[in-house]
């Protein structure tokens, strides 16, 4: 019904803001996790042509939101087909830099999914921080930020996505991040772990042993500038 009504202009522009606001969980619906009807399933043509009705009004997810619909997408096809619906360029704001939640939310998102296998989450990695400019891949990331806010809750440690990578033992993923400047020695600092941390905490002593001597690479580069 609400791609009826924006396609045919019943909603006028500009579209006021509480009227955005209930559009916008719209997209939503791209989650796999939220139940809909099979008529309006995740990548179904029904949802995708939604999607179109939002984009063409020119309302667009955040950047912290992609990453979770594009951790979401069961292909590489269906990210890039997602992207064309809702561009990096569109999704981005202009003419500032990125906050803080925006870039960690992206990337955490997608470092964080438990829906890709490991090379599809690298591949999307990849694509994402293609598509938006300027994301600061050592924004730190938290999936339970509401749930920290609740009365004698034990707080969730903010983790980067190299953090998360070596976590899970990705290290196809971290040499993506890497590329992207992501570094080695930032600290958790609930844990008080870095990414070497993460992974030797986890298991992945190799993977540890090879972050330590990046790591240590990039010591010894600050001290010879």
């Amino acid at each position: 019904m609400w791609t009826d009504i924006l396609n045919f202009g019943w909603v006028h522009d500009p579209v006021n803001s509480e009227t955005q606001r209930f559009l916008h969980h719209g997209i939503r619906s791209q989650d796999p996790d939220v139940e809909r009807d099979d008529n309006v399933a995740f990548g179904s043509q029904n949802l995708r042509d939604f999607h179109l009705a939002l984009a063409s009004r020119e309302l667009y997810c955040d950047v912290a939101s992609l990453g979770g619909y594009l951790a979401s997408c069961r292909s590489l096809d269906e990210a890039l087909d997602f992207l064309t619906v809702f561009p990096g360029n569109k999704v981005r704001p202009s003419g500032r830099d990125l906050y803080e939640w925006e870039s960690g939310g992206l990337v955490g998102s997608i470092a964080d999914s438990s829906t890709l296998d490991g090379k599809l989450r690298t591949d999307i990695m990849r694509l994402a921080l293609e598509c938006i400019e300027g994301v600061d891949v050592n924004a730190p990331f938290n999936s339970n930020a509401w749930e920290d806010d609740l009365p004698e809750r034990k707080r969730t440690p903010r983790m980067t996505g190299l953090q998360v990578a070596a976590s899970k033992g990705d290290r196809e993923l971290a040499k993506v991040l890497l590329q992207y400047r992501a570094r080695t020695d930032v600290v958790e600092y609930i844990t008080g772990l870095n990414a070497a941390g993460f992974a030797r905490n986890n298991g992945h002593v190799v993977l540890a042993e090879w972050l330590d001597s990046l790591s240590q690479k990039e010591k010894e580069m600050i001290i010879v500038k």
